[in-house]
């Protein structure tokens, strides 16, 4: 099977790998070419992420998918990505040599969270002024923070707010979340939260500051 096959609207997953850091992005083929299939690109500030940069020289992109017509699994390993203008918007257009192979979900890696010691404004959904804490680590679909306020519970949404920098890129994040852990410690709260939107800015972020940045597993 070629990735030309795939039908327009199938959701696949890039995993990116450079070294043994690697990173795993949902996206959707838009549609076809002679050589290959386009996805959405990622973007900061408005401006599309070009793979082809130096700073991003060694990495490895493998992409993922589910054939809905067959079930069946398919994986293309080393694909190429360039961006390309297509219908007026930039794209990836993703083209490959090979055939997709039947994979299983053992094939990819297990992802790591980021360790982060960052301040950041924590509001709830149901309150007005927002409260400091600290954003412990993230993950594609989830963060961890710190708070001195015990008033967040599991169930609620907050909306976390701080700002970073990677590399040369900067960084002003709003996330909306929703608390799904609770653990009380010496000086506060531990809170976990899952993303509710994982749009492209933060898949962005995360991939980004993984890319400049490998830590140990957080527990």
């Amino acid at each position: 099977m070629i990735l030309q096959d795939l039908l327009i609207g199938t959701d696949i997953c890039l995993e990116i790998i450079h070294g043994e850091k690697n990173f795993e992005i949902p996206s959707k083929m838009v549609g076809t070419e002679t050589n290959g299939i386009y996805i959405p690109t990622l973007s900061i500030g408005g401006n599309t992420i070009d793979f082809s940069a130096k700073e991003f020289s060694g990495i490895v992109f493998n992409l993922y998918c589910t054939d809905k017509r067959y079930g069946n699994r398919y994986c293309w390993r080393s694909v190429s990505l360039s961006v390309r203008k297509w219908q007026g918007t930039d794209y990836y257009l993703v083209t490959s040599a090979g055939f997709g192979k039947i994979g299983t979900e053992s094939d990819r890696r297990v992802d790591d969270r980021i360790l982060l010691n960052l301040s950041g404004e924590i509001t709830r959904r149901d309150a007005e002024e927002a409260v400091y804490g600290t954003i412990l680590n993230i993950s594609n679909t989830g963060m961890a923070f710190h708070a001195i306020d015990s008033a967040i519970n599991i169930g609620t949404q907050v909306k976390i707010q701080f700002q970073d920098e990677v590399g040369e890129h900067k960084f002003k994040l709003a996330i909306d979340t929703k608390c799904i852990r609770k653990q009380p410690m010496d000086d506060g709260f531990f809170y976990g939260c899952g993303v509710v939107d994982v749009n492209k800015e933060w898949l962005t972020y995360v991939f980004l500051k993984k890319l400049w940045q490998k830590v140990p597993t957080a527990q």
